[in-house]
């Protein structure tokens, strides 16, 4: 009888595991734009002039989405077109967005959407 308990309550806990798990992966997060998740989201860095989908990063004031929170980090500037997007400097974001250049030939992410 023992046995029987000892094994329903590891599997009660296996259960709520993998539950939280579930949650953590598909639950929304601030900042994570809908149709992207954290995982999924391309780097900054490796984002180039073809690029369409999902970037992940931290933005800075003057909106750009930086590699790390470091000021010195690389990062794109992003065009949030009529977004109004509430963002802090230094928050971790998933944006839905394209690359594309401005009138000085530099890369930039115009975004689709915002979390």
């Amino acid at each position: 009888m023992a046995r029987r308990i000892v094994a329903f309550s590891v599997l009660i806990l296996l259960a709520g595991a993998a539950f939280i798990a579930v949650y953590g992966i598909f639950a929304p997060v601030k900042g994570v734009s809908p149709g992207c998740n954290v995982f999924t989201g391309t780097d900054v860095v490796s984002i180039g002039p073809s690029f369409k989908g999902c970037a992940r990063g931290y933005y800075r004031a003057g909106g750009e989405i930086a590699e790390t929170p470091d000021s010195s980090a690389y990062g794109l500037t992003m065009d949030l077109g009529s977004l109004r997007c509430d963002y802090h400097p230094d928050q971790f974001i998933v944006v839905r967005s394209h690359a594309g250049t401005d009138e000085e030939n530099r890369l930039l992410l115009a975004v689709e959407a915002c979390g």
